[in-house]
C-alpha cells in the first residue's frame, strides 16, 4: 500500500513543468555584468596560464630537459664560430670551441644522470 503510494508520487515529484520559466534576478542586464563576466573570464584564462608554468617551475627537470636539448645546436654555432675564428687569426676563439664542446659534454653528462633518477 505504501509503495504504491509512493510510485504515484515519484513521477510527479520530478516533473520539470511546475518550475519558473524566467528567472526571477536577470543578472545579465544589471549595469557592469557584462563588464564583470568579461574581467572573470580573463581570470580564468590567467589561472590556467599559471597553473600551466607552475606546473613547469615545479619539475626543474623539465627546465633542464629543454635547455639540453637546445645546447647540441648552441654548442655547434660556438665551436664553429671558435673554430672560422682561430683560422682567421684570432689565437683565444680555439679555448671556445673546446669549452663549448666541454660545456655540451658535462650538460649530457647532467642529463643522463636526472633521467636516471
Amino acid at each position: 500500500m505504501i509503495l504504491k503510494s509512493i510510485m504515484a508520487i515519484a513521477p510527479k515529484m520530478y516533473d520539470a513543468g511546475n518550475t519558473i520559466k524566467k528567472p526571477i534576478f536577470d543578472t545579465a542586464k544589471w549595469l557592469g555584468m557584462d563588464k564583470a563576466q568579461k574581467f572573470f573570464d580573463n581570470m580564468d584564462a590567467f589561472a590556467d596560464a599559471i597553473g600551466k608554468v607552475g606546473h613547469v617551475l615545479g619539475n626543474p627537470i623539465l627546465i633542464f630537459n629543454a635547455l639540453s636539448g637546445a645546447s647540441y645546436w648552441v654548442c655547434i654555432v660556438i665551436g664553429l664560430t671558435g673554430i672560422v675564428l682561430y683560422v682567421c687569426g684570432v689565437k683565444k676563439a680555439l679555448k671556445y670551441s673546446g669549452g663549448s664542446l666541454l660545456g655540451f659534454s658535462l650538460i649530457k653528462l647532467i642529463e643522463a644522470g636526472l633521467n636516471a633518477i
